[in-house]
């Protein structure tokens, strides 16, 4: 039988183990995003660049109200890319690179490494609680186990046929006092 201090030693091990894998995964996870958002920004930007690169004549052309549809001049490939002309001003100038572009770290300790010690914390604690669970469950259905076999050797117990023996027939003393130690009823002679 395994003892309960191995199961909680065990249990803590196992309880670091998924912290760490969770801290892991959380982190990844964030910094999996953040290199999403960084792709699809820069995917934005070339296209404001394929459309600062284009002459004033041909963004005229894909002009709508106030806005170019960059989709018309071949630079996107999706339908209705609208841009100003100051962005496509900004990206003929390369300011429109640095401003979206340096906004998005790949990894910003202050959210995703929070998220992870969060997860981390939130792992270890399920961990360790479901091992407790564990010892006391383990521990009541020892507890039932040995009280019903108590109960079952005592009903086994009682359901033998009555021999006469000593402990069950009182003894009475000189002095009135029987077996079970009460001298009621009985007088000394």
């Amino acid at each position: 039988m395994i003892s309960s201090h191995a199961v909680s030693k065990s249990t803590f091990r196992l309880s670091m183990v998924a912290a760490v894998v969770a801290a892991a995964y959380t982190a990844y996870e964030g910094w999996e995003a953040n290199v999403h958002a960084y792709n699809d920004t820069l995917q934005m930007v070339l296209t404001y660049e394929c459309g600062g690169g284009q002459s004033d004549d041909n963004l005229r052309t894909a002009l709508n109200g106030a806005r170019i549809d960059l989709s018309k001049v071949g630079c996107s490939n999706q339908p209705f890319f609208w841009a100003s002309y100051n962005e496509i001003v900004q990206a003929r100038e390369g300011k429109l690179r640095r401003e979206k572009l340096s906004d998005i770290p790949m990894f910003r300790l202050n959210i995703e490494g929070a998220a992870a010690i969060v997860n981390a914390v939130n792992w270890f604690v399920l961990v360790n609680v479901l091992g407790v669970v564990f010892l006391c469950g383990r521990t009541v259905v020892r507890w039932l186990h040995r009280g019903l076999q108590e109960y079952l050797f005592s009903m086994r117990a009682d359901s033998r046929p009555l021999a006469p023996r000593a402990s069950r027939v009182p003894i009475f003393y000189a002095g009135g006092q029987s077996s079970a130690g009460s001298t009621e009823g009985f007088k000394s002679t």
